[in-house]
């Protein structure tokens, strides 16, 4: 199925209408963090139909950049304290600029 138009929730809902229908099992579906797939009118859309679809969202891109960033941190150099910030819920990285080589 595609579209013309701009994504929105609208395009979204009629998109996963179209998944649905022809469907006679229940539909997973995996969706990035565009906010139209956050929308209220979306989950008010998928709470109707919970019995034929079930909506899972990638983590934030973010975390997935800092995910692939410690694999490089040995390589890089420079060593990054690693903090966990309780109320933001994700691992903030505070630089410095000593040289400690691969085994940071």
């Amino acid at each position: 199925m595609t579209y013309e138009e701009n994504m929105n929730a609208k395009v979204l809902i009629k998109f996963m209408r179209g998944l649905i229908k022809d469907s006679s099992k229940k539909v997973f579906l995996i969706l990035d963090n565009l906010r139209v797939h956050h929308a209220k009118v979306v989950k008010t859309w998928l709470s109707e139909h919970n019995d034929k679809i079930e909506v899972f969202h990638l983590p934030e891109p973010r975390r997935v950049f800092e995910l692939r960033f410690e694999g490089w941190r040995p390589l890089s150099g420079t060593c990054a304290k690693q903090k966990r910030t309780e109320e933001k819920g994700y691992f903030a990285h505070a630089e410095t600029t000593e040289n400690t080589g691969a085994g940071c």
